[in-house]
């Protein structure tokens, strides 16, 4: 016969003879409107239809209905046959780059998973009946309709598959992936998206629930639901993809009856609706029908609109059983005959419900074994009773037994569930290997009891258990066979009845599957069904609509072309029928295919098998084609025979019977001998399930032993306590894959593993090992050369191993080397010890293949850009189990890392840690620098084989392999450089002439220690190779080779800048003599000036196998860097990571131990640079959480002792941890108040009581030298006024707090912060307290929510916040308003969202006007917002504040009380007595409020008080807010009582008031209704006292503290136990877990680590949590994580807007000034790329707002903002100083011009950049369509120079700058204009005072000071209020010489006011604080020449002033 020709075809054809219509194309008319047209909704999707649109499906349908019926009976279309080609699709490394384009184009990699369990949950279902071999390669999670049509676009040019995925509940293999593709799960996609009460209809999409529509359709109270009641899991998109029904389906029929219209995503991409919404439709063709039951096979439908049905009045539920199943049949049959409108009607045969019974599915309800039918009424109550009596006749007169009603609601629930419960039953009753085979089919209901009766006939003949139960009021039944899946013969039995039954089906005119659907597993029934005519139309609508059969491939009819075989082994292991298994008799392979091959026209399955004479039977329906393929089914699949176990990959024995104490070592000893033991396992109590045949213990073998030593179930084994037989279960290859198979990998007949590439027949090994006979380490000298240090080669029957992983996607190296450790004598002969290098894919970008000349081998070269991971293997396996108390172990145990590689193992210990490792070893490896691999391979064809299937594997994974016939290989030397530049400078010599000729002979450099550091930067980076390095280069290193009249590029810092150039760049320079001819090298140039609060640092890295250095970078200094600031670059802070920096160093386990040795050799040993060696220092609190160290290289007058000496006094410290933790006082970072040398220090005592200390670590200061601080700080406008300093003084810390009994230039000081004695006693302060709002996070939500918190309480405030997020976005004026609003309601701790708010108001965005800058921060500030919601939970809680903790020094306020709390503790709330809630513990919070100068708010009522991380139930605690006129004075912090029986901040997670912040909500949601956990109390591990602390007692800690810290662990672990466990945080687990949190926070100060094993952890994690086993949390993290998931954004910074035209055209440039700002520009660009590659961070917009979007490496995101915060914020004043020099001064009429130039600088650049990008997009077209070519953050010039002035630009912006439009902008010229120096008379705003006649005042600089004359107050967000709290306004007085009392037009009306000193020409649309903002305007600098006096006269000021304060 003839095939048919596809709709494609009779579409082209229409065209050329009609020339009316146009095939479709990506021009063609979509049924979608662009946002913002009329019924457009907000996501995009159409609600209207354009009348283009209306004529293209109209004229598309006329013409698919016209191809259709061209269709004759004979398969012919215009007498031609329909021919259908066979469709390619994508290989794997295709899709791996469509899943990437995808990723990137939808803005979010969390979009697409490749997760292996991910990929087997989509692929793989074990409801199913057939599972094909091959699993998805991705799964993408779409949140919106234009995300679904991008993916399909994509997919469709890449002609990648896409399978939709629903519920995951269908049972043919509906959404399985049997070519690969990208699974399209709608997870996300489960919203209503409209309701239509009046019309009674909704619109959804796909992934909603049947049940979850219901639920919340009777949340709103609709009268309505959605009658169609399918399984209780099936989702709206899998029910309309089956057409599915249910047992509602005899009163409301199926799902099509119940759709309008859907919303469809076409094969490529186009979106269109089917219909309108009305419920009756005429117009074309009714395409619902179309994409109704077609299984994705034809689209993906993103939306429907579905009808609703009226809720009945009544319901009632009833239970009949009759005799046999004919006469149940009989009973239901008479009800519908006779017109009773049921609205349910079932049956269960006497099997089911005897199934039922004994699952206990509905105990304590028992049923008859009897043929039951399950009836439901519904309607009013009048008709329900009606309808119940003319039933119960009918039933009677069948010889039905009793009718059984339910009595109230809760009994119809029983009653029915009975039959919803009915799969579940049957699968409870599952033992071994048995499972269970669920299908259907539907016949006219007066046949449905023939069938049943026969079939259930057939099942009893063939011994098979099997019930049936169905929806006989449709005449739809089901049929559930139990059967042993792994025994063939009954699998066979099981097929061969299920094939009759669908015969039988269609003999009575029914049909092979009543709502399941077709999916993979009926196909062929489908054929037998509708025959080849009807399946012939149905592929060429598919061809027409798809046609490169994409969607959903393999599903509904077969693939042109391709193999279509499946296997129903419930596993991804495939079993072919293409070859005969090895140990399967010839005969049982022909029975299993014997009895697949059923006769369709009634025959049995007695068929036979073809072969090359026989023709099979579907030869007689359509011939044989090559190519192309016509379109028919495929023949009858093959099935194969189970593959033995000696092919199984490997094999897994599970084991019960153990004697008591078995541990690893025991099962070890046991059974290693059986064969290679790969892993062992012991189960815990809790991992054991309740069933007496729990696994106590399992071992794996790979490959399986050689013998069945399990064969007669038992083992007998030998134990110290008892001898015993262990019972042995073996667990099949389907239960272990998911230990071995990931991905799309499978077996092939002979049991090797395979690799699917998604298209079949395509197969590559999953481990692909080579041999090679040769490996050499080397270094890449040039792109085509390679030198070669060492060799290596098989040694004593160890080979070398080249092994490919697909499965870990990694490249794993073996060989073997002569070492030795020092267990071995060293007379014994030096052995080979196997080493393991494993090499990630993703570090692999090139593999070179050479060959040489004779052809003899092949050579394979990888070179790598950073070291690897090295291992050593240790053999002696009894050793990897010394833990006793591990439960497990791998195989993977006995590798153990190495950092070295030596013929002496030991010998490195005993050297510094240096770039070159020059270590006297013959056999010495330097692992660290030789990092280019050559594998030497033999040419023999088996070898040529695998390294050709290697190559294809690389290729897969994205990795360039080249043949390189150039590279060439040469034996290595150790690089000359280090012996000519590793000596120390030459004294002998008398002259300088004798000293250069010595030199001259020797070939020896003295270079310039700033040069020679600089230098190893580079090589440690791997930029310059140290064996290209020459003698040349190193003559124009040296100093002693420069002379006077040479070029200035010849001094050491031209030498050094070139150097950091290099670095900057990262340009790797084979050559590097070109530095020196490099025009931008030589152009580069950074200063070295640094404001006095700062310090270069130098940084090194060191990693296991090699250390890195870092350019140094400024940074705020600390004490002991101040003070040896002459020789700073003696200091160097080094930190301990990971190969690769990617993270810490794990906690301590036997194979890390070579980790920590390299650890203490860096500590004991030191660093060597050039001649120096650093030694070990001292360590900081946040160094040592950071995992690193300072590091010092002595003097001849200065050592590490006279530091540590100088540091202060600490031989009265005993404990070891606390020792270390006061030297790191004097490493705090701080900033010295030089203007004053030493305050008058006034000793108070310490509030004591009960063994408490009240007082601990907060101390007071004078509001005198509160206001010099603030002034020497250079505060924000924000924190002009602060009430609280975190400081440090001499051996002092903590905090002081501002109190007006202390006067003038006093210090309180208690003892509690005193840690030890000094002479050093100058103030230093680290911070100034700031208010922030405060967020939730996921540990303080878990606590609120045990405590009675609802969860609606956080999903309101979540909602509200999105929805305010989604309104921000947006230039109209209403979005800039809501992010206004945002922005200073939620401040962040920087409080960067204040000065984002600032320049919104000032227009940046809005009116025409999109500033680049300011648009890209915003975008910043919101994806950074979201990402933290989803990774944290963070939600901003608008009624609340996050300030710092300080003390009621009056005794006014209350304190907490024991003994009242006690009777009320774990009560609710509501039973409290009202008159008790005064017996709260009291706080005082006073807020500032940021619109009103010097207005206030004082919160009062009933608040909950905190502090991060807040792990215990106790440690949130509920207090009530109060107003004290006596502290009214304390602004934006958190006042604590001083009285009470237990400090309240201690209750607090352990708070005292040194420093800690705390949260404090209002918010009367939030209050819980539990106000009394106990709090936390618990006796220490006493800390292990020494005599006298040591310098190696501070080494042995530091290396201990890294090898214990286990604080990490412990909170990720009471995070997911407080989810898992039913009481969350209240439970036992969690409450252990909290102890542990609060030892491991202790254990810096105690040096106790804490204990932890891996059974702390939960077995699975909450889905939030985002690890590989996971479940679906239901609780509020989850909800909150589900509900984020949909708003998610990628930042992507705006370049492309214009630049503001207020700044660019208010002045004249002149060019002398662009060059000016050009040169400070290339400057800053420096230091800004400097950070940002120091912390990783992406852009300069994250460090500028702090805003970082990557995840540190070490640390908390919350202490990476507060650095980056503070590094900017030491970068930004230092450039700023560099800007007020170049500018001439500080006033406006002097900045304001140059910062307008600054822009205009970086405007010209990005302007630059933007147009050589635009030139290079039009290489990027491709047939017609523009590739997104983004622009790289990495290759952009940086925006933010002129940023760092932003109340600059917002003056210039809006006019309000005393410079006149266009005047010139010049710079300043330092001979004609000297400048203010910055010093110690500072005002309020950083800067000194000017009076209006250019002449200094040093009496109104001492008023200013003093505080006469007022400064501004902070400004800071005023929480909003709500129910349960009251405000009290504090207006402060305002002095009539204040801004509050300027004249109408906004000018001041005094002189001398400190709104003088912040602008000249205030406008009332700028806010009071503008100006005033960072120090960044002052007076009106004069250009006299009596500056000079006027720093003489600020200088006498101050002199003043202290002088003052003293004796005051």
């Amino acid at each position: 016969m003839r095939g048919r020709t596809g709709l494609g075809a009779l579409l082209r054809q229409s065209s050329r003879h009609q020339g009316t219509w146009r095939p479709f194309s990506s021009s063609s008319a979509r049924l979608a409107t662009k946002p913002g047209d009329i019924g457009a909704r907000p996501d995009g999707a159409s609600r209207s239809w354009s009348t283009r649109g209306v004529l293209a499906v109209a004229g598309a349908a006329g013409v698919l209905g016209w191809g259709i019926a061209q269709v004759s009976k004979n398969g012919e279309v215009n007498g031609k046959p329909a021919v259908v080609r066979k469709p390619r699709y994508a290989t794997v490394k295709e899709m791996e780059k469509a899943i990437q384009k995808i990723a990137f184009e939808l803005g979010d990699e969390d979009i697409i998973s490749t997760d292996p369990e991910d990929l087997h949950r989509h692929g793989y279902s074990e409801w199913s009946t057939v599972n094909p071999d091959t699993l998805p390669v991705a799964v993408a999670y779409p949140h919106t309709t234009e995300q679904v049509s991008t993916i399909a676009r994509i997919c469709h040019e890449h002609h990648i598959p896409i399978i939709p995925y629903s519920g995951g509940t269908s049972l043919e293999g509906n959404f399985t992936a049997p070519y690969g593709g990208v699974s399209v799960d709608f997870a996300f996609m489960d919203k209503i998206v409209e309701f239509n009460k009046d019309d009674m209809d909704v619109v959804v999409q796909p992934s909603i629930g049947w049940q979850d529509l219901n639920q919340q359709l009777a949340d709103m109270d609709s009268g309505l639901f959605f009658p169609v009641d399918p399984g209780p899991t099936a989702k709206i998109g899998g029910m309309i993809g089956t057409n599915c029904s249910g047992t509602n389906a005899v009163r409301y029929g199926t799902m099509k009856d119940w759709v309008i219209n859907l919303t469809v995503v076409l094969a490529d991409g186009r979106v269109i609706k089917t219909r309108r919404r009305p419920r009756k439709c005429s117009a074309g063709y009714n395409l619902n029908s179309l994409f109704v039951g077609s299984e994705g096979t034809l689209g993906l439908v993103t939306e429907a609109t579905l009808k609703l049905a009226i809720v009945p009045e009544d319901y009632a539920v009833a239970v009949v059983s009759f005799p046999s199943i004919r006469d149940a049949a009989s009973a239901a049959a008479g009800v519908m005959q006779a017109g009773i409108p049921v609205a349910a009607m079932e049956v269960m045969d006497e099997v089911q419900m005897m199934v039922i019974n004994k699952s206990g599915a509905t105990a304590p309800l028992t049923w008859d074994e009897l043929p039951t039918l399950f009836f439901k009424f519904s309607g009013t109550k009048a008709a329900v009773k009606e309808h119940i009596s003319l039933v119960d006749t009918i039933t009677k007169s069948n010889k039905g037994g009793n009718f059984q009603f339910a009595k109230d609601a809760a009994e119809q629930k029983l009653l029915w569930s009975a039959r919803k419960e009915s799969l579940w039953s049957m699968l409870s009753l599952r033992q071994g290997d048995e499972d269970v085979w669920s299908t259907d089919v539907a016949v006219p209901f007066s046949r449905l009891a023939d069938i049943i009766e026969v079939s259930k006939k057939e099942m009893d003949d063939l011994g098979l258990f099997a019930s049936i139960l169905g929806h006989i009021g449709d005449g739809n039944f089901h049929e559930s066979i139990m059967y042993n899946k792994k025994d063939p013969a009954e699998r066979a039995k099981v097929e061969a009845c299920v094939k009759n039954m669908v015969k039988r089906a269609l003999n009575m005119e029914g049909t092979c599957t009543g709502e399941h659907g077709i999916g993979w597993g009926k196909k062929e029934s489908l054929f037998w069904e509708v025959g080849p005519e009807v399946l012939g139309v149905m592929g060429a609508i598919k061809g027409a609509l798809d046609p490169l059969w994409l969607m959903n491939p393999g599903k509904i009819m077969d693939v042109p072309g391709m193999e279509n075989s499946y296997n129903r082994n419930h596993g991804v292991m495939p079993v072919r029928a293409t070859a005969k298994p090895a140990g399967i008799e010839t005969s049982l392979v022909e029975e299993e295919l014997k009895e697949q091959l059923v006769e369709v026209n009634g025959g049995t399955a007695n068929g036979h098998i073809a072969t090359s004479k026989d023709e099979q039977h579907t030869e007689t329906i359509c011939q044989k084609a090559e190519d192309p393929v016509p379109l028919c089914p495929e023949p009858p699949p093959r099935q194969g025979g189970s593959l033995p176990w000696q092919k199984w990959p490997s094999l897994t024995l599970e084991l019960t019977r153990l004697p008591k104490n078995t541990e690893t070592r025991h099962l070890w000893k046991w059974f290693s001998r059986e064969g290679n033991i790969v892993h062992l396992q012991v189960m815990q109590q809790d991992e054991r399930r309740s069933s007496s045949r729990a696994p106590e213990a399992s071992v794996r073998f790979e490959p399986p032993p050689s013998r069945n030593f399990w064969n007669n179930g038992e083992y007998t084994v030998t134990h110290p306590q008892e001898d015993t037989a262990v019972r042995i279960k073996i667990l099949p290859p389907r239960q272990d894959a998911q230990e071995w198979s990931y991905g799309p990998f499978s077996l092939d007949p002979a049991g090797n593993i395979i690799r699917m590439t998604g298209v079949r027949g395509q197969q590559r090994p999953m481990l692909i090992a080579l041999k090679p006979t040769g490996m050499d380490f080397g270094v890449m000298t040039g792109p085509n050369t390679m030198s070669a240090m060492k060799r290596a080669a098989p040694m004593e029957e160890e080979p070398l191993v080249l092994e490919l992983n697909s499965r870990h996607r990694r490249l794993c190296i073996q060989f073997p080397h002569k070492a030795r450790f020092p267990a071995k004598s060293r007379s014994t002969p030096i052995g080979p010890i196997i080493f393991r290098i494993e090499v990630n894919l993703v570090q692999i970008k090139t593999v070179y293949q050479l060959k040489d000349q004779n052809g003899t081998f092949t050579s394979l070269v990888l070179p790598l850009t950073q070291p690897p991971q090295y291992f050593w293997r240790n053999d002696d396996v009894g050793t990897t189990m010394a833990d006793a108390n591990e439960s497990r172990w791998g195989r993977q145990d006995i590798w153990y890392r190495a950092t070295h590689i030596a013929g002496d193992m030991t010998i490195n210990n005993w050297y510094p840690i240096s770039v070159n490792e020059a270590i006297p070893d013959p056999e010495h490896i330097d692992i660290g620098r030789w990092t280019c691999f050559r594998f030497q391979l033999d040419t023999d064809d088996a070898t040529n084989k695998l390294t050709k299937q290697f190559k294809s594997a690389l290729e897969d994974f994205n990795v360039q392999y080249v043949e390189h016939l150039d590279l060439e290989v040469k034996s290595g030397i150790e690089a000359p450089m280090w012996a000519q530049v590793d000596h120390p400078p030459s004294h002998a010599a008398t002259s300088h002439s004798e000293a250069l000729a010595s030199l001259s002979l020797q070939h020896v450099f003295d270079i310039d220690f700033a040069v020679r550091y600089q230098l190893e930067v580079c090589i440690s980076k791997g930029l310059i190779s140290d064996h290209n390095i020459t003698e040349e280069f190193l003559q124009k290193l040296a100093i002693e080779y420069r002379s006077p009249d040479e070029s200035p590029n010849c001094d050491p810092n031209r030498a050094r800048q070139r150097l950091e150039w290099l670095v900057d760049q990262k340009i790797r320079l084979d050559d590097p003599m070109t530095l020196f001819t490099n025009p931008d090298a030589g152009a580069f140039y950074t200063s070295n000036r640094l404001p006095h609060y700062c310090t270069l640092v130098r940084k090194a890295v060191v990693t296991p196998t090699t250390i890195h250095f870092s350019t140094p970078v400024a940074e705020t200094s600390n004490r002991v860097m101040r003070k040896y600031d002459l020789i700073q670059d003696r200091f160097l802070r080094v930190q301990f990571l990971d190969e690769g920096e990617q993270g810490r160093i794990g906690i301590y386990k036997p194979q890390n131990k070579a980790l920590y040795t390299r650890l203490e050799r860096t500590l004991y040993q030191g660093i060597q640079i050039g001649d120096r060696r650093y030694e070990f220092l001292a360590f900081g609190s946040s160094q040592l959480r950071e995992c690193g160290a300072y590091f010092f290289c002595p003097t001849e007058s200065v050592s590490c002792d006279d530091i540590r000496r100088w540091m202060g006094s600490f031989d009265h410290i005993k404990i070891v941890a606390k020792y270390a933790a006061r030297l790191g006082q004097c490493f705090s970072t701080t900033r010295e108040i030089k203007g004053i040398q030493v305050p008058h220090i006034v000793r108070v005592p310490d509030i004591e009581r009960n063994g408490y200390c009240f007082s601990d670590g907060v101390g007071i200061i004078s509001p005198f030298l509160a206001r010099l601080i603030v002034q020497e700080m250079d505060t924000d406008a924000f924190s002009a006024n602060c009430s609280a300093f975190q400081f440090r003084m001499g051996g002092c810390k903590g905090v002081l707090t501002v109190w007006p009994e202390a006067k003038g230039m006093e210090v309180h000081i208690r003892n509690s912060q005193e840690k030890f004695t000094t002479s050093f006693h100058g103030l230093e302060i680290i911070r100034c307290a700031r208010l922030a709002t405060a967020t939730l996070n996921r540990q303080t939500i878990s606590i609120l929510e045990c405590l009675g918190v609802p969860t609606g309480a956080f999903m309101n405030l979540l909602d509200d916040q999105l929805r305010k997020f989604e309104a921000a976005l947006g230039d109209k004026q209403e979005n800039k308003q809501q992010a206004l609003s945002l922005l200073t309601q939620f401040v962040d701790e920087n409080q960067t969202t204040l000065i984002m708010a600032e320049l919104l108001k000032a227009d940046f965005i809005g009116d025409g006007i999109r500033e680049p800058f300011v648009a890209s921060i915003l975008n910043l500030w919101r994806a950074w917002s979201l990402k933290l919601l989803k990774e944290k939970a963070r939600i901003h809680v608008p009624q609340s504040a996050f300030v710092l903790g300080c003390l009621d020094e009056t005794g006014t306020l209350r304190g907490h009380r024991t003994a009242w709390e006690k009777p009320f503790v774990n009560q609710q709330a509501r039973s409290y007595p009202k008159q008790e809630r005064a017996h709260l513990p009291e706080i005082f919070l006073q807020l500032s409020d940021p619109k009103i100068h010097n207005k206030s708010t004082v919160v009062e009522g009933i608040c909950i008080v905190g502090r991060n991380p807040s792990l215990h139930p106790g440690d949130i605690r509920v207090v009530r807010a109060v107003n004290v006129e006596k502290l009214q004075h304390l602004k934006d912090v958190v006042v604590f009582p001083s009285t009470g029986d237990r400090p309240l901040p201690n209750m607090l997670s352990g708070g005292d008031l040194d420093g800690d912040d705390y949260f404090v909500i209002w918010d009367q949601s939030l209050i819980p209704k539990e106000w009394h956990a106990s709090p936390m109390s618990f006796e220490t591990s006493e800390p292990k006292v020494e005599d006298k602390v040591t310098v190696d007692d501070l080494r042995d800690f530091f290396v201990s503290y890294i090898q214990n810290d286990v604080l990490p662990l412990v909170a990720v672990a009471h995070l997911g136990q407080s989810d898992v466990q039913k009481e969350g945080p209240k439970s036992a687990r969690c409450l252990s877990l909290a102890e542990k949190h609060s030892l491991a926070v202790d254990f810096p100060k105690t040096g106790v680590p804490v204990g932890w094993s891996t059974e702390l952890q939960p077995k699975q994690w909450p889905h939030f949590m985002e690890k590989r086993s996971r479940y679906q949390s239901q609780k509020t993290l989850g909800k909150i994580y589900d509900e984020v998931q949909a708003h998610a954004v990628h930042f992507q910074p705006d370049w492309e807007d214009d630049f503001d035209q207020r700044i660019l055209g208010r002045y004249e440039f002149e060019e002398e000034t662009l060059d000016t700002a050009r040169k400070i520009k290339k400057q800053y660009d420096t230091a800004v790329r400097r950070v940002l590659v120091q912390h990783k961070v992406g852009t300069e917009f994250e460090l500028w707002t702090g805003f970082a979007m990557s995840r540190p490496v070490i640390g908390s995101d919350y202490k990476r903002q507060e650095h980056l915060g503070k590094e900017y914020d030491t970068l930004r004043q230092r450039f700023r100083e560099m800007c007020y020099n170049a500018a001439g001064g500080h006033g406006p009429e002097k900045i304001d011009p140059f910062v307008a130039t600054m822009y205009k600088v970086t405007e010209m650049e990005l302007k630059q950049t933007l147009e050589k990008h635009r030139e290079s997009l039009s290489d990027d077209l491709a047939n017609g369509t523009l590739f997104v070519n983004t622009l790289d953050a990495h290759a952009m010039p940086l925006v933010t120079f002129p940023w760092i002035f932003p109340h600059v630009m917002i003056r210039i912006a809006q006019g309000t700058a005393k410079s006149k439009m266009h005047s010139k902008a010049g710079t300043h010229r330092e001979s004609q204009q000297p400048v203010y120096k910055k010093g110690n008379t500072k005002t309020g705003n950083g800067q000194a005072p000017t009076a209006t006649n250019d002449e200094c005042k040093p009496s109104e600089a001492l008023e200013i000071a003093a505080g006469h004359v007022d400064a501004k107050s902070p400004v800071a967000v005023p929480p909003p209020l709500g129910p349960g709290t009251a405000v009290v306004e504090v207006n402060e007085e305002m002095p009539s010489n204040t801004a509050a009392n300027s004249d109408e037009d906004g000018s001041s009306a005094h002189k001398g006011k400190p709104m003088s000193a912040y602008t000249t020409s205030a406008s009332s649309t700028v806010d009071s604080w503008h100006d005033a903002m960072n120090g960044e305007a002052s007076p009106s600098d004069s250009e006299s020449d009596s500056e000079p006096e006027c720093e003489e006269g600020k200088a006498s000021a101050m002199d003043k002033l202290v002088a003052m304060g003293n004796d005051s």
